[in-house]
């Protein structure tokens, strides 16, 4: 299990109350971003796979006819050029989830940092911080896809399980 938040210095300027309330953002902060950060790189692998199943059939079909003529292996050849033609239908959208989950993930870790920030320093309006955030979640929640279930589930088991602390 890995420490969620592992910080140098909290400035002594915080009451306990404002270090709770930091400290609370901070770690649903940085299970979002873990769980974006995640999503992009399953986007980012379908793409580069989707990238290479049409030329990789194609090459086995060309290479296999060359040896025999198998109507298997010419219907890879035929196979890689439909897969070619499903994929420039299928690639946008999947294009437009990774990006949108590469952004979010920068936003959030550029509030994470302002948090440390925050805590280091210890000056900040809650006020004023609590309203930007909101409002930086709300625009994300319009523009990204669902975050799937399963990050969640692999967040929770490598930060959270053995500490037993809670959102």
């Amino acid at each position: 299990m890995k420490e969620v938040i592992n910080f140098n210095h909290i400035s002594a300027h915080l009451n306990e109350e404002e270090k709770e309330i930091l400290m609370s953002l901070y770690k649903s902060y940085h299970k979002r971003s873990y769980c974006l950060k995640k999503a992009f790189l399953y986007y980012r692998n379908i793409l580069i796979g989707l990238s290479l199943m049409p030329i990789l059939l194609s090459i086995g079909g060309v290479i296999g006819t060359g040896v025999t003529l198998n109507p298997v292996l010419l219907s890879m050849v035929a196979g890689g050029l439909t897969a070619q033609a499903l994929i420039k239908k299928i690639e946008p959208d999947l294009q437009s989830k990774k990006v949108m989950c590469k952004f979010g993930y920068n936003v959030y870790m550029k509030i994470l940092n302002d948090i440390k920030t925050y805590l280091r320093s210890g000056k900040y309006n809650e006020i004023e911080l609590l309203h930007d955030l909101q409002t930086i979640d709300n625009m994300l929640q319009d523009l990204m896809p669902l975050i799937v279930e399963k990050y969640q589930k692999n967040y929770i088991k490598k930060y959270l399980s053995e500490s037993g602390l809670k959102d």
